[in-house]
């Protein structure tokens, strides 16, 4: 039997909003249609929206005057951009096979959508599983420090890089990411009671968490046997489970170079973007002597130079990064910059001066000199780290 298209009232703004939210977790361009959608279930005197890409999902619940309870499936693009001309209320009317009539602020449009039976189905929170409650702050302050880190595709046998491990243990929250090139720590004291929670949250979990924990003070996690479950208020978000282990992290952690310097973040990352301009494949290289950090880059348009003043201690040393992830890492620390360097084959370890409320840091893989030849370095994170887990 189908379900029944539902009929409702419900506030544009209130309605907007849970769009809004659940247009960020769907495909852009899916494989399967309804994957596009999003689902609407009328209930009793409120509205579930669900959306997905089968990996990632948003459950959210807004209060409306329910005529007629049943679901429907409309595309979520095209329907937050209808509610968004609107003003008021937005009226839905139900019509059969998947069809509604909204109607608000002069607006009258039929839209057709797809079955409510079609969408697929969400994991839920359940009232039968344990949850843990976290503090919202320092885990916005840990997505701040370790975004950047989480790949944006997966790496055949190393599904990790797309996504943060969270760990929340008594009295302390930690995140850490690592894409193979680069890796990001973040670590951070609370007055918490919540223990042995761990959960892997890919890139589009980490922005939607971030939308949602603003202006918030605690949320939910519960760990189900496929899935991770995060609840913010009335809205639950669902990640499926990353299948492969991260590495340990701690002893790519421990790992500390007698070569130091401070600097002033805002003008080393100017001297970065400078030497983009005039840097092959991105490459930028840094010296430090003498008190003064130089960065340049060179190509066959010219060349750029800069000279920043630093607090130095240790040896000279001369070391190529990406300045693309240089920027990323510098955008990710609050203040001015620790950078401590071995040498031009192993990696280069970036943390704040300042170390309030938490501590964060970061190790980016170096690319190799002579600068004639460029070439990445055999000694990257991603290696060091999978050694560890090893």
């Amino acid at each position: 039997m189908q379900a029944q298209t539902p009929s409702f009232t419900v506030s544009r703004d209130v309605l907007l909003v849970e769009l809004v939210h659940a247009e960020r977790v769907i495909e852009r361009k899916p494989a399967l249609p309804v994957l596009s959608h999003v689902l609407i279930e009328a209930r009793a005197d409120q509205l579930v929206l669900k959306g997905t890409d089968l990996d990632v999902s948003l459950q959210s619940h807004a209060e409306a005057a329910v005529s007629r309870e049943g679901s429907v499936c409309l595309a979520a693009t095209k329907l937050r951009q209808l509610v968004a001309a609107m003003k008021g209320d937005v009226t839905c009317e139900g019509l059969p096979h998947g069809t509604v009539r909204l109607r608000g602020d002069g607006l009258d449009v039929k839209v057709a959508g797809l079955e409510g039976e079609d969408f697929p189905s969400t994991p839920s929170l359940s009232p039968d599983q344990p949850t843990v409650t976290v503090p919202a702050a320092p885990v916005l302050r840990a997505i701040h420090a370790t975004r950047y880190a989480v790949a944006s595709v997966d790496h055949v046998g190393r599904e990790f890089v797309r996504a943060a491990r969270l760990t929340v243990q008594r009295g302390s929250v930690e995140m850490s990411a690592l894409d193979g090139h680069r890796m990001a720590h973040y670590r951070e004291d609370v007055d918490t009671a919540a223990t042995g929670v761990e959960a892997c949250l890919t890139g589009k979990a980490l922005d939607e968490l971030e939308q949602l924990l603003r202006d918030r003070e605690s949320f939910e996690i519960q760990n189900q046997e496929h899935h991770v479950l995060v609840g913010v208020g009335a809205r639950t978000l669902a990640q499926k489970k990353i299948g492969s282990a991260h590495p340990d992290y701690a002893r790519v952690l421990a790992v500390r170079h007698p070569n130091e310097v401070t600097a002033s973040k805002a003008a080393l990352a100017a001297a970065v973007k400078r030497a983009l301009l005039f840097a092959p494949e991105g490459i930028v290289r840094l010296r430090a002597s003498a008190g003064v950090l130089t960065v340049d880059a060179e190509n066959g348009d010219g060349s750029a130079r800069d000279e920043v003043a630093v607090e130095m201690s240790g040896r000279p040393w001369a070391i190529a990064f990406n300045g693309r992830y240089l920027l990323n890492t510098f955008a990710a620390i609050d203040g001015d910059v620790r950078i401590q360097v071995r040498d031009a084959d192993h990696h280069g370890v970036f943390m704040p001066v300042k170390e309030t409320p938490g501590r964060s840091l970061h190790v980016v893989a170096p690319v190799r000199l002579p600068k004639t030849e460029v070439e990445p370095s055999s000694a990257g994170v991603a290696s060091a780290a999978e050694e560890a887990r090893a």
